[in-house]
């Protein structure tokens, strides 16, 4: 998946991409996010919240 979003923020150069590990133990962001299992992708708009 890393690739792919590599090769996409390539093309549009307005996207920001980050990658984030969250240790499932991080109970808060988990949470915020409704994160259940790793791996899991989001698309986070700058405000923070989930597009």
């Amino acid at each position: 998946m890393g690739s792919v979003l590599r090769e996409v923020a390539a093309l549009f150069p307005e996207l920001n991409f980050e990658t984030v590990y969250v240790e499932i133990h991080q109970v808060e962001e988990a949470n915020y996010y409704r994160i259940k299992t790793n791996l899991t992708t989001l698309f986070v708009a700058e405000n923070g919240r989930e597009l």
